[in-house]
């Protein structure tokens, strides 16, 4: 989106200067003459892009025209190759999207139309972008590990109850019992099974008991018995 934005701002920029030749060419009259290049040079100096103007000389070698103020050193064009689009590098070393556009003018003249724009247009606003990226990436790992924690702690805590609550229970209070309430899920489905295991081990522990007092019960009257004889006989 960027890169188009700067595309068409460059497409505006060369058709602007485009008309500016031809309107200072039809007002001068001469082809490339001193009048021409002084009013291109009035008229790119308040222009907002770097532009540079060329013509072609003889033999098809390029002859610079016009450029404006600060502007920088852009290839040298090829009038044989005169449409261009795209990243340039200047000779400074800096980055350009550049748009070139080959012009005829009155009486056979041939110029090419440059307009540059400086690839930070593009770059710096990809490495802020990049950036809020980053962070927000790692502002969202933490959310998100934060988020996961409460959450796995949540879904694990009627699990943990379930543990202690079992784990307090002791042969003295085998009449205690897991609470069973929530939804009706696999945790409520667990308890009542803790539960059932619970009161079929206390039944079995009752009938023990009980086994275990008839047992005495019924052995109480035959030792007392033993015992008076054995009395009798001493």
């Amino acid at each position: 989106s960027l890169v188009s934005q700067v595309d068409r701002l460059l497409d505006m920029d060369a058709r602007a200067i485009t008309e500016m030749l031809a309107s200072q060419e039809a007002s001068t009259g001469r082809r490339g003459g001193a009048g021409l290049v002084d009013g291109l040079g009035t008229g790119l100096l308040g222009f907002d892009a770097q532009a540079v103007l060329w013509i072609e000389g003889d033999n098809g070698v390029p002859l610079l025209l016009s450029i404006t103020p600060g502007a920088p050193a852009l290839p040298v064009p090829n009038f044989f190759e005169m449409q261009h689009r795209g990243l340039v590098t200047a000779a400074d070393g800096e980055r350009y999207y550049l748009r070139s556009i080959a012009v005829a003018g009155d009486g056979g003249a041939r110029y090419l139309v440059q307009a540059a724009r400086p690839a930070e247009l593009v770059s710096g606003p990809l490495s802020h972008l990049a950036g809020i990226l980053a962070l927000g990436f790692a502002v969202a790992m933490l959310l998100g590990w934060f988020g996961g924690r409460a959450i796995a702690g949540a879904a694990l805590a009627p699990i943990k109850e379930i543990v202690r609550a079992t784990r307090a229970i002791r042969i003295s209070r085998l009449g205690k019992r897991l609470r069973e309430s929530g939804p009706q899920d696999e945790l409520l489905e667990l308890t009542r099974v803790i539960n059932d295991l619970l009161q079929r081990f206390q039944d079995g522990l009752d009938r023990e008991r009980r086994f275990a007092s008839d047992v005495s019960h019924e052995l109480r009257t035959p030792l007392a018995a033993q015992a008076v004889i054995a009395q009798a006989v001493l």
